[in-house]
């Protein structure tokens, strides 16, 4: 993207060489930072703040190919991406591939970049099916009801939550509950569940018995 470049977005020391015929017409706050009057029209650059660089990046990649790569990713067409139970120690964890793209629906957000959210919602049901793991999913949880307007994004990952309610209710050391009635109530609800459950299992025995009582 560097040649031809006629203007930069900079965050957190790393600058990205930019076009604006490609980012101003797709980012409403580009097009009028580019305009005369404002201190980014002079100086050719556009300072990011409230963003990690990598996110930028993201940005910056599907505004010019209509997709991103994360670091996180990998290249299904040469078997990288096959999911195992046991994980080496170098394959990232759920949550921080998760972290990674609800930092891009953020960003998304934050810049109006509505075509974004498609592929960010893609990759999260893709990241999904990686083996199951609570470490720093409690942050995961955080950041996308963090993000507004993710309802989609939210719902997928209070599933996932729900799944695996009891790595977060008994003393968990991470949790996305952050108060005690929510702790106190969702425990609760579990028993009642499992009792349901025992409940069912034990009529279901009962009407098996019965059946075969019927037939003797």
């Amino acid at each position: 993207a560097g040649k031809y470049s006629d203007f930069a977005l900079k965050c957190d020391g790393t600058t990205f060489p930019v076009h604006k015929v490609v980012i101003c017409t797709q980012v409403e706050a580009f097009a009028a930072a580019c305009k005369g009057g404002f201190k980014e029209a002079s100086s050719g650059v556009y300072r990011i703040d409230a963003f990690q660089s990598s996110t930028v990046g993201y940005m910056v990649e599907y505004l010019y190919t209509g997709d991103y790569t994360t670091e996180y990713d990998c290249k299904d067409d040469i078997g990288l991406c096959k999911t195992t139970p046991h994980p080496n120690p170098s394959t990232p964890i759920l949550s921080e591939v998760l972290i990674a793209h609800i930092q891009v629906a953020e960003i998304a957000e934050y810049y109006q970049v509505s075509r974004l959210k498609t592929p960010v919602e893609k990759k999260v049901d893709k990241a999904l099916q990686m083996p199951w793991s609570p470490k720093g999913f409690a942050k995961a949880v955080e950041l996308a009801y963090q993000v507004p307007n993710a309802e989609s994004l939210r719902d997928k990952i209070a599933g996932v939550l729900v799944q695996h309610l009891d790595d977060f209710l008994d003393d968990a050391p991470e949790s996305p509950f952050t108060d005690d009635v929510s702790v106190r109530v969702l425990r609760l609800m579990r028993e009642a569940s499992k009792a349901s459950a025992r409940s069912i299992e034990a009529l279901r025995s009962e009407c098996n018995s019965l059946k075969d009582q019927l037939h003797t």
